[in-house]
């Protein structure tokens, strides 16, 4: 019986395992990074999916510490950030690679890992309601 469930033991572990590495991962850019405000210079629209309303993706310039005025988009795209041209956000990012900053917000953060949870935590709901 358990032989069933082998092959979406094996999906759901590499899903776990890949949730805990980019975890790890961001926790010790957090624990490195220095913050910065920085000002949404302006916003990419696109789209989600063919049927949806538009997302956007906001593009940020801050200055390091060395003065260095650098320019990154945030990670995630959703319709929340419509009207944020011009607002202050605080940015983190290593001093070696501030091209690689992010912006200090739960969906730029942590969204992918979220969405890694959330498909994990689906798989195992569908697995034992199975079992």
């Amino acid at each position: 019986m358990i032989e069933k469930y082998l092959p979406y033991s094996f999906v759901i572990g590499a899903f776990i395992f890949v949730s805990l590495l980019i975890f790890f991962k961001k926790l010790r850019f957090i624990k490195k990074a220095t913050s910065a405000i920085g000002i949404v210079k302006s916003l990419e629209s696109g789209s989600l999916s063919s049927g949806s309303e538009g997302s956007y993706r906001q593009v940020v310039e801050f200055d390091t510490e060395e003065g260095k005025t650098v320019t990154i988009k945030s990670s995630m795209m959703t319709g929340s950030y419509k009207n944020t041209v011009g607002s202050a956000v605080t940015v983190l990012y290593l001093q070696d690679k501030p091209e690689y900053g992010v912006i200090n917000s739960f969906t730029n953060l942590w969204g992918l890992e979220f969405i890694l949870f959330i498909i994990s935590g689906s798989l195992i709901a569908v697995i034992l309601a199975e079992a």
